[in-house]
């Protein structure tokens, strides 16, 4: 009787496959789940999954372990994750820095980040649009790669970003050339006009920190286990991915000050995230990502990225959504799909993705601004090959939830660099 018990719940859990199985995107290129292995193999993961080895020295771990900053500890934790790391024995090291922030009517907004790499090398991000005055880049983009100044200190090119506080406040400051005039799309081209800037941009948290690492939900990493191979190669890939690599995020409110030329100082207020990554991240590995950063006037806050790694995991989701209260949550599954995201290298104006988090569901649109696609070049740290390894387009949005709720931010997309499909040509929202 047992045996004809579990044949029949197996039998149902396998119809049951069948009718919920979602059938592949439009390009042959990325796995879709779907089918009755993909479904046994996720609920074999799931299963598993409380027994996966975690990392110990990851942000939620340590925290865990009571392990924190003290006045008889200055050296705990939060001081330690909070400092420029030790950059790993790795041409493709990096430490990086990221924050990104919008005024309240999206009308302004600030990119800036600082990656330390190998050699003595940093990428520098600096985007910058001041309502009613223009917008500003760094006079060296789309390229990014500028000597550092310093050792152990996120600073080059004039930008510098430095820890106040672990976890609460950071100081963004610039003094230097910047181009005003439309975002450029390669060195060669000449246009706008070199002005002194200068700016400090003081940034406090508003929420908790999101940790890669811990805190996204088992569905997305079962899924991306069930889509793959039962493979050791498979399996190892994944691992190493994993341990080379770590991340952690916030959201927080960005007070501005900014000087052009001997014109008044402009002040801003503005809402926006703060991204902390180091370990080891090589560009070449990626394929395309597509990743969305969403700031709600009701305070909820959204990180939805969709990733397709050339060597495995060839499409994958990871995410969260903070709370208007502050409790968060990872993102537990969505329908948003690279073959449906500028597959074709032509990004559009509209958007619309759906996703649960928290047992809720979110319906989003985006759209996007046409004027505002800054362009960066990915380098490959690979001497011997081509000098870029992709390129990244940060497209500024407006967003809307299915109950009107507005909000602020951009999508990005990353392409692998092909010469015949970029030379030349300028990947601007269209």
């Amino acid at each position: 009787m047992a045996v004809l018990l579990l044949l029949f719940v197996a039998s149902v859990f396998l119809i049951k496959c069948y009718i919920e199985q979602r059938p592949a995107g439009p390009s042959d290129y990325y796995p879709a789940p779907g089918g009755p292995w993909f479904c046994i193999k996720r609920f074999i993961y799931l299963k598993l999954f409380p027994y996966f080895p975690q990392k110990n020295e990851s942000y939620r771990a340590l925290l865990g372990r009571g392990i924190r900053e003290t006045p008889d500890d200055p050296s705990g934790f939060a001081r330690v994750l909070e400092e420029p790391q030790k950059l790993a024995d790795s041409p493709y090291a990096i430490d990086s820095v990221y924050f990104t922030a919008f005024t309240e009517d999206g009308k302004s907004f600030i990119i800036t980040r600082v990656a330390r790499r190998a050699e003595g090398r940093c990428a520098v991000w600096l985007f910058m649009r001041l309502d009613g005055v223009g917008d500003f880049e760094h006079q060296e983009h789309p390229n990014t790669i500028m000597p550092c100044e310093g050792d152990s200190s996120w600073s080059a090119g004039g930008l510098t970003v430095m820890r106040l506080e672990p976890y609460k406040t950071w100081r963004i400051s610039f003094d230097g050339p910047l181009r005003k005039g439309p975002f450029r799309c390669s060195v060669s081209e000449d246009i706008g006009e070199i002005v002194h800037v200068k700016f400090t941009m003081n940034w406090t948290n508003s929420t908790d920190v999101f940790d890669f690492a811990h805190d996204l939900h088992p569905n997305l990493i079962a899924d991306v286990l069930a889509m793959g191979p039962l493979s050791m190669e498979f399996l190892s890939a994944l691992r190493k991915a994993n341990e080379e690599h770590d991340r952690y995020e916030q959201w927080g409110n960005l007070q501005a000050n900014v000087s052009i030329q001997s014109d008044p100082e402009h002040r801003m207020s503005m809402s926006g995230i703060r991204s902390h990554s180091y370990g080891v991240r090589n560009w070449e590995d990626f394929h395309r990502y597509v990743m969305f950063l969403i700031h709600f006037e009701n305070g909820a806050s959204v990180h939805l990225n969709i990733i397709s790694l050339k060597m495995h995991n060839r499409h994958s989701i990871v995410g969260y959504v903070f709370f208007p209260d502050g409790k968060q949550a990872g993102i537990e599954w969505s329908d948003a799909h690279l073959s449906t995201l500028a597959e074709d290298r032509i990004i559009n104006y509209n958007y619309e993705i759906h996703f649960t988090a928290g047992g809720q569901t979110f319906n989003v649109t985006a759209t996007l601004d046409p004027k505002s696609s800054p362009i960066i070049h990915n380098p490959s740290f690979n001497n011997s090959r081509t000098p870029n390894a992709g390129i990244t387009l940060e497209c500024i949005a407006s967003f809307r939830m299915g109950n009107g709720t507005r909000g602020r931010g951009l999508v990005e997309f990353f392409y692998e660099y092909n010469n015949a499909a970029t030379s030349g040509h300028c990947l601007h929202c269209s």
